[in-house]
């Protein structure tokens, strides 16, 4: 298996069709491809990083401008991939899956490390079918008989290196851990993959990429070493597990590997966090940066309400994109976040989020503080209604779909006050006399989602007063809500 002469990127065409491409021809016709199209979205991500990392590698792009450039072209010039490669090959690596010296994206095998202890059933690197004895997992005859198909391997392995568990197994993750990632949803994969590759930062410098490393002395692949914060073309693909594939066997598949922790960084450090990751966004708070993280399953006011608790550094793969729609006249930014459930040591699943995320927002503070209240309203708002609803009525489908209409009312309110923004720009006094009339309007929508509820779920098998009284209950609830608001904003209560 040879990544630069067999067929193993998939992709889905502008044309619609699922092919698999070799990586010379994923950089050639880039422009020509829609999505990158994996069996899963662990590998789908992973992939996406590693072609950004490869172009970074090649084109070497000075600055933002230099990216920007690039994209005005519309296609990748291919003598710097040529290059690029002939540069990794005049350093020794084979670009072949199973080459007995130097296999590509693993580690050089050592047979004092990779004993028969650590060989594993190839199981164990696919997060959908995860290896363990909890009950979401499968048999160990499942992983005994479990194998990847060649064309397979290399992205199971750049998985297994950016999407690797805190504490599975004792060991470290990658150096962004495992927080919500972020991708352009561009229009093609050559605009995906441009404004996801980061520029040259001499401040991040050091070790070549994990390929090109000779993976001896401090580059060694050693089971739990500690090293210290890795360059940018090391950590974007960081070999936090010692992962050695066995051949394929008769059948032509592979079964077994090697298995085991790889190196560690210290990424976090007097509450900052050391390691700058291009698709990742940080949570600005008061008293600390966080990686920011929407949460599996979210809604849509959810969404809005992560967004609006701090303020936000939107990813720098975001923000080039970004750049690059407004010299078109475009605001809104089309993006993808790829969501995790975890538990400690697992994935439970993942999950891809299309969004249209709005910068101007975030550099208007006026704007940004003005939605953030509405947000924050209409979050203790529904908290007052879901309470006011199960009080009367015992919780069912029926009764959720009222609550999610409600919740989709909001994000559509939020949405029109968004909207509104980009007609013209309002001082923070003029956007503050918005909100009395706002919270009124977001108190009525919750007595009459109540209203409704009440009126179309056979409420009349039930004493009415228990719910004229709940009703009376929400309404005064809510006008305090809104009185004490309002004294908090500054703002008169008599309005």
């Amino acid at each position: 298996m040879n990544v630069l002469q067999d067929r193993w990127i998939p992709v889905r065409t502008q044309e619609n069709q699922h092919i698999r491409v070799t990586l010379p021809d994923f950089y050639a016709h880039a422009h020509e491809y829609k999505a990158i199209e994996t069996e899963n979205l662990f590998d789908e991500f992973s992939l996406a990083r590693f072609l950004a990392l490869f172009a970074h590698c090649a084109y070497e792009p000075k600055d933002e401008s230099a990216i920007q450039q690039m994209a005005e072209t519309g296609h990748f010039p291919m003598e710097p991939i040529h290059r690029y490669i002939d540069l990794c090959k005049s350093e020794g690596v084979t670009f072949e899956l199973f080459d007995k010296k130097r296999p590509f994206l693993q580690a050089i095998p050592d047979d004092s490390l990779d004993t028969e202890k650590v060989l594993s059933p190839i199981s164990k690197m696919d997060y959908i079918y995860a290896y363990g004895n909890t009950p979401i997992h499968r048999s160990t005859h499942f992983q005994e008989d479990y194998a990847f198909h060649v064309e397979d391997c290399p992205i199971k392995l750049l998985s297994q290196y950016v999407y690797s568990r805190h504490k599975a197994g004792g060991y470290e993750t990658t150096p962004a851990g495992t927080p919500t990632f972020f991708l352009p949803n561009a229009e093609n994969l050559f605009q995906t993959i441009l404004f996801s590759m980061p520029p040259v930062n001499k401040d991040r410098e050091g070790t070549k990429e994990f390929w090109r490393s000779p993976q001896a002395g401090p580059e060694e692949i050693v089971p739990r070493r500690i090293v210290p914060i890795p360059s940018l073309r090391y950590g974007m693909i960081f070999p936090c597990r010692r992962i050695v594939f066995l051949p394929p066997e008769e059948d032509g598949l592979v079964h077994r590997c090697y298995y085991q922790p790889g190196i560690s960084a210290k990424t976090l450090a007097d509450k900052q966090i050391l390691w700058k990751d291009d698709f990742v966004a940080i949570n600005c708070g008061e008293k600390e940066e966080k990686l920011f993280n929407l949460a599996y399953n979210s809604d849509n006011l959810t969404i809005l309400n992560r967004f609006f608790s701090n303020q936000i550094q939107l990813p720098p793969c975001i923000s080039r994109y970004a750049a690059y729609l407004k010299r078109k006249g475009i605001q809104h930014i089309p993006a993808i976040a790829y969501v995790t459930a975890t538990n400690q040591a697992d994935y439970l699943g993942i999950q891809k989020i299309a969004l249209q995320l709005r910068p101007a927002i975030y550099q208007d503070e006026n704007a940004f503080l003005f939605l953030q209240y509405i947000v924050s309203f209409v979050g203790d708002s529904f908290k007052m209604l879901n309470e006011s609803m199960l009080t009367v009525l015992p919780y069912n489908w029926r009764i959720k779909s009222y609550l999610l209409q409600y919740r989709e009312e909001m994000v559509g309110l939020f949405i029109k006050q968004a909207d509104s923004f980009e007609e013209q720009s309002l001082g923070l006094d003029e956007l503050m006399h918005r909100l009395p009339a706002l919270y009124e309007t977001i108190q009525k929508r919750s007595i009459e989602t109540f209203d409704r509820a009440m009126r179309e779920l056979n409420a009349s098998l039930f004493n009415l007063q228990p719910i004229e009284r709940e009703r009376k209950k929400l309404r005064s609830k809510l006008e305090s809500f809104r009185k004490k608001r309002l004294q908090k904003e500054g703002l008169e209560t008599s309005t």
